[in-house]
């Protein structure tokens, strides 16, 4: 078996993710770097143009999930996991989440808003306030697609410049 370097995609990932995680980690508010890895794991793509296309879905995927799933707390208030009742409506709401963002072809953002809206109802049903949960996501994830941009940009502006 021969061992191989990384190649230019897993450095830049790796990067990215670090630079992610340390601004996410230090920014005000309640960042999770976490969030912000994820979100720049994965946005890097091959060139520049598909990682903003990646990012644009998983910004649209984040706030509309997270939105939903707000609106889905302010709702319906409960304890930490929710009732049957609670999880038949969730259930119900990920289906149109995932219908809708098909319906409006934005592939790239179908996953993520489910997932986001998961996140924001079962995992975070107890939070008192729901929506700085939402809001500090939003702001992760903003930070993760972000940077997972600008390391594919600068290095594809580094490449162009040291051509012949």
């Amino acid at each position: 078996m021969q061992v191989k370097f990384p190649g230019p995609r897993i450095r830049k990932t790796g990067l990215a993710v670090l630079i992610s995680m340390i601004i996410s980690h230090y920014r005000p508010g309640e960042g999770l770097a976490f969030y912000s890895a994820i979100a720049a794991i994965i946005c890097m793509q091959q060139n520049v143009h598909q990682t903003f296309h990646k990012g644009l879905g998983r910004i649209i995927g984040t706030l509309f999930g997270g939105t939903i799933g707000l609106i889905y707390l302010l709702t319906f208030p409960s304890k930490k996991i929710p009732d049957i009742v609670g999880l038949f409506v969730i259930a119900i709401l990920v289906t149109i989440i995932i219908w809708v963002m098909s319906m409006i072809n934005k592939k790239d953002a179908v996953s993520i808003a489910g997932i986001v809206f998961l996140s924001v109802t079962i995992n975070h049903a107890g939070d008192l306030v729901p929506f700085n949960f939402a809001l500090n996501r939003v702001i992760d994830t903003l930070i993760g697609v972000i940077v997972a941009f600008l390391v594919n940009y600068i290095d594809f502006r580094l490449k162009e410049s040291l051509k012949f």
